[in-house]
């Protein structure tokens, strides 16, 4: 297994330790769910590893161009990461919006079509930060009767997340899985 946590979901936070927190409870039973193609548009970055990607400014950049998405889906953000398999290993970042339709998109931005596929969707508590969180997902990976399914996760940011630092803010992972 490549490994969920790889994808470690550090983006430039202070990561805090969680104890039977809602994080864990909601981490430990996720929701299964079919999802068809879903095409993203945004900015993206590139490194070896996801701690030196730059995630808040990407996300302030797209912000300053994101009205000239056409057909973008009204109320979600996407942070899509994707981990290479190949050597060396390269850690991608996608920060951007669903679109109903590809049509011409501002030259800085790039488009992301990914596979309709069955989802393991964690909710998660962001003040509770992401090291403990990608341990237990792993750790559901491999106890559970699903395996990666591709080299990609997205975290959807909907009308529940309203910051960083508000305690009642959560955001859903998503992680393609497929049956062992």
């Amino acid at each position: 297994m490549r490994g969920w946590c790889r994808a470690a979901f550090v983006t430039a936070l202070i990561c805090l330790p969680t104890v039977g927190t809602r994080a864990e409870e909601a981490t430990v039973n996720p929701t299964i769910v079919d999802m068809p193609q879903i095409t993203l548009v945004g900015i993206v970055q590139g490194a070896p590893e996801v701690g030196q990607l730059d995630i808040a400014a990407m996300w302030q950049r797209f912000g300053e161009g994101s009205q000239e998405v056409p057909g973008a889906v009204e109320g979600t953000g996407y942070e899509l990461h994707i981990r290479t398999a190949t050597e060396p290993c390269m850690h991608f970042c996608l920060t951007g919006v669903q679109v109903n339709e590809l049509g011409l998109i501002p030259e800085e931005m790039f488009a992301k079509v990914l596979p309709p596929c069955t989802y393991a969707v964690f909710t998660h508590h962001v003040v509770e930060g992401y090291v403990k969180l990608n341990e237990r997902v792993t750790a559901w990976l491999e106890s559970s009767e699903y395996e990666e399914a591709h080299p990609y996760d997205f975290q959807l940011y909907d009308s529940r997340f309203t910051s960083m630092d508000d305690p009642e803010s959560v955001q859903d992972i998503y992680v393609p899985v497929r049956p062992r």
